[in-house]
């Protein structure tokens, strides 16, 4: 009966992978197909009573906050029961670290992966400038502090004295934290950003290490940079936008007037020559100017590898002035091509309701992944509803030879392999994809940057003739934003944990399918499933699968090992 049983529900599956690859009758379809990706439209969020908020005087974010997103992918992400909640909510206090409160009236928060601290442990606290530079020696420290004081930086401020430790601290941490510094303006927070970077990015590790994104004119920041010049190893290069002169009244802002008459080669070409000293540098600039940068670095051979921090200084102008969507696809990048875990600082004069709702947002979708707070959520939840989904599990050494009966067995269409391990790893798969009879070309995906679709077309050209073929890249070319050919299969080698989201944007290659008008609901769902583009995803841990279902809102089935073994 065991057997029996085995092989109905291979069969099932198999007719089922068949159908959503374009082989053999119609297939069922994702169960989680149906569901919206809207938390108004979803029976488990509770909303507040219409009643209650009138008399509250509280919008939704979406009307108070509309220029926060200009695509409103985050807005999306932000329900009613989020602006119904404040900082005090209990779930928030349970993954907070610590909340300090200076006695200027400044506020700090600080949010760790996992939370070991005991919360009412104190952190460390700045008692005098030597302390700040005394990883450099005691001479470097006491020339250092002369020069502060030569700049009436006699001893710390409030905010001082508790920034610049937990600044410090996000260059030696090994869990990604999230730390906000909210206060008055002139109450040093900016300073101590500046100060906290200085002290602690030594000469040890080259190339780019922090970076600041700030919608303000570099003149205050460069300021304080300036004073320790000659004097600290770190270099400092600054990309701010163009200051918009003449404002109508009803006119919205345009983030793209930032950099009118701004040339991306000519700032990709400073910040590599300032790179290929091998001194540590740090970039400031304005979201809109920094952004084509860090997209076009990885094809100069511009490294990213060892950057620790990204700050965000002014957040609440940055919602104000719509500017998010830059900011959270800056995350994206530095969060993939960092070898380090990325520690996020949020600098701003005291947020709003609505701005802290944002920023939680923001702060769950970095630190814990529970919403695909991103400049394209709802294309990748859109897309992951229209899309079958299965996935296998076995330890990565057995891959290639599922990957290649599953192939013999349903003549899978050409597709893409996404592995995101080692370019050795990748050549190892390559080598035992081609020994199970399987094509698979490897791109150079930095190389082939911004040629994707002739990279293609070549190597479809100089395919064997045996069939169909598929490329094995990693991820760097979805997180770029570079244009992929269209294809009607990806096959997964693993999602990495700390980035669920770059499964939803492997699959932005996955084509678009159209339904006919007219053709009648019951048309569609016969035809709807066998057109279906395919996704397959190989994983050594379960975990991983339900993490995805709950990120995407879909339902993958599984493919018996049985069927995929022998």
């Amino acid at each position: 009966r065991r057997s029996t049983h085995a092989a109905a529900e291979a069969a099932a599956t198999a007719a089922a992978l068949g159908a959503a690859s374009g082989i053999g009758g119609a297939g069922g379809s994702s169960s989680g197909s149906s569901a919206t990706s809207s938390p108004a439209n979803d029976p488990r969020v509770s909303r507040p009573r219409a009643a209650s908020s009138v008399r509250s005087g509280l919008r939704h974010p979406r009307h108070q906050l509309h220029n926060g997103s200009r695509d409103d992918s985050f807005l999306s992400t932000i329900s009613e029961s989020t602006r119904s909640s404040d900082s005090t909510s209990t779930e928030e206090k349970q993954s907070r670290d610590s909340k300090i409160t200076v006695p200027d009236g400044s506020q700090i928060e600080v949010f760790s992966e996992s939370p070991e601290r005991d919360p009412g442990a104190k952190y460390d606290v700045l008692k005098d400038f030597r302390a700040l530079f005394s990883k450099f020696g005691a001479e470097a420290s006491e020339q250092m502090a002369q020069v502060l004081r030569q700049n009436g930086f006699d001893k710390p401020l409030e905010t001082q004295r508790r920034a610049v430790p937990l600044v410090r601290s996000a260059f030696t941490d090994e869990q990604k934290s999230f730390i906000t510094i909210q206060g008055a303006s002139q109450c040093g927070k900016t300073s101590a950003l500046v100060l906290g970077i200085l002290g602690e990015a030594g000469p040890e590790l080259p190339g780019l290490r922090a970076v600041v994104l700030s919608t303000c004119t570099t003149g205050e920041f460069r300021k304080y940079f300036d004073m320790c010049d000659n004097m600290r190893p770190l270099r400092l290069e600054c990309f701010e936008g163009v200051q918009r002169r003449v404002c109508f009244e009803g006119l919205a802002p345009d983030p793209d007037s930032a950099i009118v008459g701004v040339d991306p080669l000519e700032d990709l070409q400073r910040l590599s020559s300032t790179l290929a000293t091998g001194a540590p540098a740090m970039v400031f600039g304005h979201p809109t100017r920094v952004l084509p940068l860090l997209r076009e670095a990885p094809s100069w051979g511009v490294g990213l590898g060892h950057v620790q921090v990204l700050a965000l200084d002014d957040a609440e102008e940055t919602i104000r002035m719509g500017l998010m969507d830059e900011v959270c696809e800056v995350c994206t990048i530095l969060r993939h091509f960092s070898r380090h875990r990325l520690r996020h600082i949020i600098l701003s004069q005291f947020l709003s309701h609505e701005a802290k709702s944002m920023i939680r947002c923001l702060r769950n979708s970095l630190m814990r992944q529970q919403n695909l707070f991103g400049i394209r959520a709802h294309r990748t939840q859109a897309r992951a509803k229209s899309v079958n989904h299965y996935y296998a599990v076995a330890p990565r050494t057995r891959w290639p030879a599922m990957l290649a009966a599953l192939h013999h067995a349903l003549s899978l269409p050409s597709g893409i392999i996404f592995d995101d391990a080692s370019p050795e790893a990748r050549a190892q798969a390559r080598t035992a994809l081609r020994a199970h009879g399987v094509t698979a070309s490897v791109w150079n995906a930095l190389q082939e940057q911004g040629s994707g679709a002739r990279a293609a077309a070549r190597d479809g050209a100089n395919a064997a003739p045996r069939g169909p073929s598929f490329h094995l890249m990693p991820s760097d070319l979805v997180v770029l934003r570079v244009d992929l050919p269209q294809v009607r299969c990806v096959l997964h080698f693993e999602v990495p944990r700390r980035e669920l989201s770059i499964y939803g944007l492997r699959l932005l290659c996955l084509e678009q399918t159209e339904q006919k008008k007219g053709g009648g609901r019951k048309a569609c769902s016969a035809s709807g499933a066998a057109a279906r583009p395919l996704s397959v995803l190989f994983v050594e841990d379960e975990d991983v699968v339900r993490e995805l279902e709950r990120t995407f809102h879909v339902k993958m089935q599984g493919v018996p090992t049985e069927m995929l073994v022998g």
